[in-house]
């Protein structure tokens, strides 16, 4: 027994004591729940009957082992760590060196999943260019797959370009990764539907305004700008004034303006944008938006403002300003109506009677609104006595009457005399 140790003590004299390497399976970096084994190999160890101990930092207790390899079957956070391991001649104090330390990194659950993004957008415009890019967290050695119908080969890059794309691009895309060297893979990610849209070439916006091209001053005026083909897309929107622009990129549909002035009068145009992209559609053609004065109506009476009963009286409404409308007018005699939305700017009294006295207003209406011109001054109608015809009808009634008198005195003057 003593030569026997004496042969062992004299071969690490001479020969040197072995180094102990450690090595981790799958890899360094492994996922929570994967089986993970340690292995400690000898380099000039041979001949030798040896036995294994793994210690992990931090930890004072070790592992030991009679076998190469230590496994931990389903490895969690806690075994995250920096680990060595040494040899020992079975039945000897005769060891090796210890191994250089080897981290082990747990991280995530096992089989992390695959998240596909596309940029700029799942819904995109004929001709554009797509990335799909495939992230996966947790490990840095991923190799890439993507799915759509078929499977692509695998890639060591995450995007996946399309430099033009076509209608025929339009689908449910996957991706997966699969640790490089191994046959460890990621979770599927969720599908991402690509939905490829006409040019954006295609695209028509047109812009409205309401309630008219045409205004008064003080009106609120409301600019819409509708995109025709659009659909799919989250727009953001702006107007311009002569080319210039008047509001920034907002995700209303309309700019209004609370009061016109004559200064809002110009051409204008909007276009949109695919919020949080550089993708616009074209601009609208553009709309002249024009801002005029309220008009005030004039009332005139024809044949006078003074008339006798019983005369034809017609009130007439003039809107002087009020051109480039179609209006209807609107008849008031202190304050009471009188004759609402005509579309003739006369007022007919055939046969005017002392109920008819009194002031009269006008007010004119744009036909089909609730747009009105200022009300007009105040005209007031008279009336008074019977007409100039009838007084000589009267007076040649009573000088008939007074001649039959005077014949009639006469007759009766001579039949006395003669009598």
């Amino acid at each position: 027994v003593i030569l026997i140790i004496s042969s062992k003590y004299i071969y690490f004299l001479y020969t040197g004591r072995p180094t102990a390497v450690l090595k981790i399976y799958p890899d360094h970096q492994v996922f929570r729940g994967e089986r993970v084994t340690l292995r400690c190999d000898l380099q000039g160890g041979g001949g030798f009957e040896w036995t294994y101990s793994w210690y992990k930092e931090g930890n004072t207790d070790y592992l030991y082992s009679s076998t190469q390899q230590y496994e931990i079957s389903s490895v969690e956070y806690f075994h995250s760590g920096k680990y060595v391991c040494i040899g020992t001649v079975r039945g000897t104090s005769h060891y090796s060196h210890t191994s250089a330390a080897v981290t082990l990194t747990v991280s995530g659950e096992y089989l992390p999943r695959a998240t596909l993004d596309v940029d700029p957008d799942s819904t995109v415009f004929t001709g554009e260019s797509v990335t799909l890019k495939c992230e996966i967290t947790g490990y840095d050695r991923w190799r890439y797959q993507w799915y759509k119908g078929s499977i692509s080969p695998y890639s060591s890059k995450q995007e996946y370009k399309i430099s033009s794309v076509e209608y025929s691009h339009s689908g449910k895309y996957t991706c997966r990764g699969r640790v490089r060297g191994t046959s460890r893979y990621s979770h599927t990610s969720t599908a991402v539907t690509l939905t490829v849209s006409g040019e954006c070439d295609h695209l028509y916006t047109v812009l409205k305004i309401y309630p008219a091209n045409q205004v008064f001053r003080g009106e609120r005026v409301t600019l819409r700008c509708d995109l025709q083909g659009g659909g799919g897309f989250v727009w953001t929107y702006s107007w311009y004034k002569e080319g210039n622009p008047v509001s920034p990129f907002s995700s209303s549909q309309q700019y209004e303006i609370s009061s016109v002035e004559y200064s809002h009068s110009g051409e204008y145009s909007c276009r949109g944008r695919v919020r949080g992209t550089s993708r616009y559609s074209h601009y609208s053609p553009a709309v002249t938006l024009t801002v005029s004065e309220r008009p005030k109506p004039v009332v005139t009476i024809n044949p006078a403002n003074q008339v006798f009963r019983g005369e034809s009286v017609t009130l007439r409404c003039d809107l002087r300003g009020g051109g480039g409308f179609d209006w209807t007018y609107s008849w008031y005699k202190k304050g009471n109506t009188v004759s609402l939305y005509s579309s003739t700017q006369d007022y007919e009294i055939s046969s005017v009677s002392d109920s008819h006295r009194g002031e009269y207003t006008c007010i004119g209406t744009v036909r089909g609104t609730s747009r009105y011109s200022h009300t007009s001054t105040a005209v007031r109608l008279t009336v008074s006595g019977h007409s100039s015809g009838a007084s000589v009808a009267l007076g040649v009634s009573l000088g008939l009457s007074l001649l039959f008198l005077i014949i009639l005195g006469l007759i009766c003057y001579y039949k006395i005399k003669k009598g």
